[in-house]
């Protein structure tokens, strides 16, 4: 009887944490998402049939698409994989591309950028008599840094980190010593000893003055915190960023993340 009674609780803690999963928005976006693109090759499929006319524009496009990815400067193994999946669906495949193959960010997301952007690659220029200081070796990264807007400078530190977890004491001492301002990014954040120590110190540091910005990535951290999260943070007086909010559309702007730190 004592085992039955085990194997029962045991069997609706499961259910119920099953029927949470399902429930949890990432699942319930996940699922949209799919049903959008069903939906589109769907109707693409039904359009071919319906339509002998439309089935030949739908596969020249594709054929074009192809054409046009061979001759794209581009990475190999994306090229690739669109010319794979394009020959795989030839009556949809063109369409798709047009659609999700472009890899550039939302419209929104860019006009929100692109003006930052421009600022600091007109405020940032490479010292030549800095560069002519590096060693030989390393001239190729650095060109590409400032081909990035990024230059560099004399008389800077860093410190490396084999792993984040040894950055953790002198973090908090960094905090704990902040007297202007505090800025922080990261693509995951998740509740815990770490976490919750550190934002412990910055609403602190708020009623002290000091100017607190957090930056996280939405789609990143999308399991990871409560929701309401940003909104809690900015209650308490800390300036919240939610990158990139992820909405549950068909679409590869999506996959714009904040993972480049620089």
């Amino acid at each position: 009887m004592k085992y039955i009674k085990r194997f029962t609780a045991l069997f609706f803690e499961y259910l119920y944490r099953f029927i949470q999963f399902l429930l949890s928005p990432i699942v319930i976006y996940i699922a949209l998402i799919c049903i959008q693109a069903i939906y589109l090759v769907y109707f693409a499929a039904i359009l071919t049939d319906f339509n002998g006319v439309v089935r030949f524009l739908f596969i020249s496009l594709s054929a074009f698409m192809i054409f046009y990815l061979i001759s794209k400067d581009e990475n190999t193994n994306y090229k690739m994989t669109w010319i794979f999946f394009i020959m795989l669906l030839p009556n949809a495949g063109g369409l798709l591309y047009l659609l999700l193959g472009n890899k550039r960010p939302s419209r929104w997301l860019k006009r929100k950028i692109q003006p930052e952007v421009q600022y600091f690659n007109e405020t940032r220029h490479q010292d030549p008599v800095i560069r002519n200081q590096i060693i030989n070796k390393k001239i190729i990264s650095l060109d590409y840094l400032n081909r990035q807007s990024f230059p560099i400078y004399n008389h800077t530190e860093c410190k490396y980190y084999s792993l984040s977890d040894y950055n953790y004491q002198d973090m908090i001492k960094d905090l704990l010593h902040a007297k202007h301002f505090i800025f922080m990014e990261y693509f995951i954040v998740s509740k815990g000893l770490m976490f919750d120590t550190i934002i412990g110190i910055l609403k602190q540091k708020v009623k002290e003055g000091v100017d607190v910005r957090f930056i996280f990535d939405d789609f990143g951290s999308f399991t990871t915190v409560p929701l309401h999260f940003a909104k809690k943070l900015e209650e308490a007086g800390i300036k919240t960023v939610m990158f990139n909010r992820f909405i549950p559309v068909f679409s590869l702007s999506q996959n714009h993340r904040d993972h480049r730190k620089i």
